[in-house]
């Protein structure tokens, strides 16, 4: 029976070990993603991890947090639905709109705008268009295992923002091996 319970243990350190898991050094590594709403208006976030993906309704100026055990791309957008999605494509063809009749007049500055924004909201219609969520994403690592994403929609228009960071280990008082 004890030669039987030592294999177990035995079998049970490797599977573990196989997993990531460890009994010593860095412990069990935990990767997040941290979203922040910080439009005026609530929406659909829809955040993908290695091991795992959620769509959550997220209110203006609150954060949603999806956590994981593996590293690897992530990705945040935004998920635009029926009168959302609607609404959304109006105000980037009246800021088109907009930005050609600006082009037209013979001012110089105005002119200078239209040079700058002009392609901007093209290639939004076109990612739009082709895959409907407007936002952004990186890799999280070992030594850069948080990410946090700001969603806005300053003038009507989404947009988002990514920066990775140090997170730490799931086990209070390890850090990552350098």
């Amino acid at each position: 029976m004890r030669h039987r319970f030592r294999w177990f243990c035995l079998l049970a350190a490797l599977v573990a070990a196989g997993c990531g898991a460890s009994f010593g050094g860095a412990g069990v590594m935990q990767y997040a993603v941290d979203v922040t709403n910080n439009g005026d208006q609530p929406l659909n976030a829809a955040i993908s991890m290695s091991d795992g993906s959620v769509t959550r309704n997220i209110p203006p100026g609150k954060t949603s947090r999806l956590t994981g055990f593996a590293d690897g791309a992530y990705s945040v957008g935004v998920v635009l639905e029926g009168p959302a999605k609607d609404a959304y494509l109006a105000k980037l063809e009246e800021i088109k709109s907009n930005l050609l009749l600006l082009r037209m007049g013979r001012n110089p500055v105005a002119r200078e705008i239209v040079l700058e924004n002009l392609p901007t909201v093209e290639r939004q219609l076109k990612d739009l268009m082709s895959s409907g969520l407007p936002g952004c994403g990186g890799t999280l690592t070992i030594k850069k295992a948080l990410a946090t994403v700001s969603l806005s929609n300053a003038g009507g228009v989404w947009r988002g923002s990514c920066a990775t960071s140090d997170y730490g280990s799931a086990i209070p008082g390890r850090e990552p091996a350098p």
